[in-house]
């Protein structure tokens, strides 16, 4: 499971058409793995991460029509 913010800025080319740019900003992330064992217990490891970064080099380019 992932979260993530992504500012970016919408621009309008025609009447019901846009293009959108974003870049990634922060994000957080969090994992549930279990482990099954034959002559041991079950167990559970859970792990979360919180990356806050500005990536420049990671630039989303969309293209959005309005109907």
């Amino acid at each position: 499971m992932g979260l993530g913010v992504r500012p970016g800025l919408l621009a309008f080319v025609l009447k019901n058409f846009a293009v959108e740019t974003s870049v990634n900003v922060a994000g957080a992330k969090f994992t549930v793995t279990e482990i099954n064992s034959t002559n041991a217990p079950d167990t559970k490891v859970q792990s979360g991460s919180l990356d806050v970064k500005f990536d420049l080099l990671q630039l989303y380019l969309g293209f959005i029509g309005y109907f």
